[in-house]
């Protein structure tokens, strides 16, 4: 069994004339489906002693859980729109890259080339910037958290999780990768389910009628903000 003691009794311990105190008693089970019988013992034996708390390991498990699941909840919450506003910045980047490649798009299909090659060729340069950066990423974040995790774990008188973390890290970096090269293959693939001639004179990713916003300009106040609400709505 292990003991915690104040440090008032360690003081007693080594020389100080007062009587130590435990303020801390564990006490293990050889057979823990009596638990429930053994807490109800203990309640009625320990009547009249004041601020006496029974805690079990599961019990310090709810509470853990329930301290730590809003942290991890917010945590996730953001790690996702984060990575949603990444995967939108990357397909708008690849949708312009292609955009400025149509033409050069446009000269591989006259040759022969098929959309699944040009849409492969388009992944594999993604996933060739995608894949080490991704990777940076990952480590950099792990070599940011495993040391404070760590201090936190030992003083919750648990172990550092150690090589637990490789599975949620390689699968972070997987998404990582796949967010950026979805991101990369869906303009291309756009792109080459259009015919070859309007590939070869720069035509755009895509022709859809636009509804006429005139009279919702006109409504809108002069200044910055009605600029910037203009420029939105035109595109």
């Amino acid at each position: 069994p292990r003991f915690y003691l104040s440090a008032a009794a360690l003081q007693a311990r080594f020389g100080v004339q007062r009587d130590p105190r435990v303020n801390y008693a564990e006490v293990w089970l050889r057979n823990p489906r009596y638990l429930n019988e053994v807490l109800v013992q203990a309640r009625a034996t320990s009547f009249g002693l004041r601020d006496l708390r029974f805690a079990t390991r599961s019990g310090v498990h709810v509470l853990l859980d329930q301290a730590a699941g809003i942290v991890i909840d917010l945590l996730v919450a953001l790690s996702l729109i984060a990575l949603a506003t990444a995967g939108a910045m990357l397909a708008a980047s690849a949708r312009a890259e292609v955009q400025r490649r149509l033409r050069t798009i446009g000269v591989a299909r006259a040759i022969g080339a098929s959309g699944g090659h040009v849409v492969l060729a388009q992944s594999l340069e993604a996933t060739l910037v995608a894949a080490p950066a991704a990777a940076i990423g990952c480590v950099a974040g792990v070599l940011a958290v495993y040391g404070p995790s760590e201090r936190l774990l030992t003083l919750l008188n648990e172990p550092p999780p150690g090589w637990a973390l490789t599975l949620p890290v390689l699968g972070s970096w997987l998404l990582a990768v796949v967010a950026a090269v979805a991101g990369a293959a869906w303009p291309a693939w756009r792109a080459v389910s259009r015919p070859t001639v309007s590939l070869l004179q720069g035509a755009d990713l895509s022709r859809r009628p636009r509804p006429s916003v005139g009279w919702l300009q006109q409504c809108l106040p002069a200044g910055l903000g009605g600029l910037g609400v203009r420029l939105a709505l035109a595109r």
